[in-house]
């Protein structure tokens, strides 16, 4: 499925990171991660999600290396560099754009 979108962290664009969906539970279809560049992700459909719930973990990153591994339930606390994960519905849709704002 192609998906795209911004990534913003405190309302300024995410600079560098990774953010990946995986199925949520009880859901099928393979997992996807792609990298986070100046605020925006993008998957093509070769690459993307499928649809259906998922489970999106968005890691920053800092000269190229990620601050946390993936593997946090919950939304970091405000000002940490902890992985943040939220569920989403993705869209059947043959293109969408999701966006994510991270506090």
């Amino acid at each position: 499925m192609a998906i795209g979108g911004t990534v913003k962290r405190g309302g300024a664009p995410l600079a560098n990171g990774m953010i990946s969906f995986r199925p949520a539970e009880g859901g099928s279809g393979p997992a996807a991660a792609t990298s986070i560049r100046e605020g925006r992700y993008q998957f093509d459909s070769t690459n993307g999600p499928t649809s259906g719930p998922h489970q999106v973990v968005i890691l920053s990153a800092i000269e190229g290396k990620l601050t946390a591994a993936p593997v946090a339930a919950t939304p970091p606390t405000p000002g940490t560099d902890a992985p943040w994960t939220v569920e989403i519905d993705v869209p059947s849709r043959d293109s969408s754009e999701v966006s994510f704002h991270i506090p």
